[in-house]
């Protein structure tokens, strides 16, 4: 048999693979995603839609009509971590998630999260600050003036600095 005798039959296989592929895509549960409410002040977010140690980023609007972005994920059991999206040092180059870590965007190394309540040092470094939340019902809550006085005072001042710090 040819090529011409067997096209029918190649036809029928290839949509066959392509219902099939169609098929499971439509029929996979979909992954559930963080309920978040960005209200003018707060960020409410679901304890039991966020995945253990995996970082999942959101975006918060500044009054300037910038946005600011942080993340937040789990760290034992319902214990929170939430943290600026980006470094003091390399904010303008971003940031990329590689397995269960926040990468800086120049170094490409992971970036340190510091502990609630620790302060960085008055160098532009490497490391992420943390945001302070309340937990209760099943929900965190990120206070948007938290955000804002954080980002105004750890983030802004190096933004308006000498352009790139590098």
């Amino acid at each position: 048999m040819t090529w011409r005798e067997l096209w029918p039959i190649w036809l029928a296989m290839g949509l066959l693979v392509a219902l099939g592929i169609v098929g499971s895509w439509l029929y996979m549960p979909a992954k559930r995603k963080p309920t978040i409410q960005v209200t003018t002040e707060d960020v409410r977010l679901s304890l039991a839609a966020l995945d253990a140690d995996r970082p999942q980023l959101f975006s918060y609007p500044l009054p300037d009509s910038a946005k600011v972005e942080f993340f937040a994920r789990k760290i034992g059991g319902n214990r929170l971590q939430v943290a600026f999206a980006s470094c003091r040092k390399c904010y303008r180059s971003g940031r990329f998630q590689l397995d269960n870590q926040v990468m800086c965007g120049r170094c490409n190394s992971p970036m340190e999260v510091l502990g609630q309540g620790q302060t960085p040092g008055s160098e532009s470094d490497c490391k992420l600050i943390s945001i302070p939340y309340e937990q209760s019902n099943g929900q965190a809550v990120v206070r948007g003036d938290a955000v804002r006085n954080l980002f105004n005072q750890w983030y802004r001042p190096v933004l308006a600095g000498s352009g790139d710090p590098h």
